[in-house]
């Protein structure tokens, strides 16, 4: 019984909460930032202003969307953990910011480090930690993983849209790429004894082969669809573009993508910088030491 309410409750809870991300938080979130931003304006000295600039370098309104983001976040993941996974509440969560501008600006600036950091310790601990190397290292789990990430990983996919017209090879192959969700699926099946240690290695394969050859395939495929089929836009056209509101979704997401790769390249350049700096100072100091060793040799050459 408990097997059957609880996935009737999690869908009752995510239907309910999706009208929520719609209807109620857009206009909620829009009224709440229009009065920080009047009482930001008429009351500059306020103690709301002076906590918010001492302790962050956020806005008022952008500081309050990311504390209610946190606290959605922990709030659904509560409800759907009792309903059986607290990953359901996480993307209801993030579902329901998906009609708030600037959220997604906002979480990626707040978040971007620490979840990189995050997400490299999570599945380390998660899903490394319990591969069984003595039976990952083993031939037979190898030449059936490959086998497995072939079949039902690879050429499914691919072949399930072979009736979408010219994009077909660019639609297969996007949806072969695997995220990390499928290697914590397979680890929490191993963990509930639903897999044996051979099994287990066997789709560890699969997801890694389905994983390597993915991103090259659909770079591959893009840029030759991209080639054959795709024209430069008209004005009008990219008038139209620029104005439907999933390009501007698109657009914000790839600016934050670079954003965060711009920083960690400066922040890699700068540690360079340094190191070069460094060396620079050694060579020179040794360089120097150097020459006065050859300046007194021949000051003693001399007096001889």
């Amino acid at each position: 019984m408990e097997c059957v309410v609880k996935p009737i409750l999690g869908v009752v809870f995510m239907i309910c909460t999706s009208l929520l991300g719609v209807k109620f938080w857009p206009s909620v979130f829009s009224k709440l930032s229009a009065a920080l931003d009047l009482h930001e304006e008429s009351c500059p000295n306020s103690t709301l202003v002076e906590f918010m600039h001492r302790f962050s370098s956020l806005q008022a309104k952008d500081a309050v969307m990311f504390v209610c983001q946190m606290l959605l976040l922990i709030g659904y993941a509560a409800v759907t953990n009792l309903c059986g996974t607290h990953l359901w509440g996480c993307f209801i969560a993030g579902m329901s910011f998906a009609q708030v501008n600037n959220a997604h600006h906002i979480w990626v600036n707040q978040t971007k480090r620490l979840t990189v950091w995050m997400l490299r310790l999570f599945f380390a601990c998660s899903v490394a930690f319990t591969i069984p190397l003595d039976k990952l290292l083993n031939p037979k789990a190898f030449w059936q993983g490959l086998i497995m990430g072939l079949g039902p990983c690879i050429l499914s996919k691919v072949f399930c849209a072979v009736c979408m017209g010219p994009p077909r090879f660019v639609i297969g192959w996007a949806m072969v790429g695997r995220a990390e969700f499928a290697y914590l699926i397979a680890q929490t099946a191993f963990a509930s004894n639903m897999m044996t240690p051979d099994v287990y290695s066997l789709t560890i394969w699969a997801l890694l082969w389905a994983t390597i050859v993915a991103p090259l395939m659909f770079r591959f495929v893009l840029a030759r669809y991209a080639k054959l089929n795709v024209t430069p836009p008209t004005a009008e056209e990219q008038e139209q573009l620029e104005q439907d509101p999933a390009y501007l979704k698109v657009s914000e997401g790839l600016s934050d993508l670079y954003a965060v790769r711009k920083s960690s390249k400066d922040s890699s350049a700068s540690s360079r910088t340094s190191r070069d700096r460094v060396r620079q100072r050694s060579t020179c100091e040794m360089a120097t030491q150097t020459e006065a060793e050859q300046f007194l040799q021949a000051g003693v050459a001399l007096q001889l």
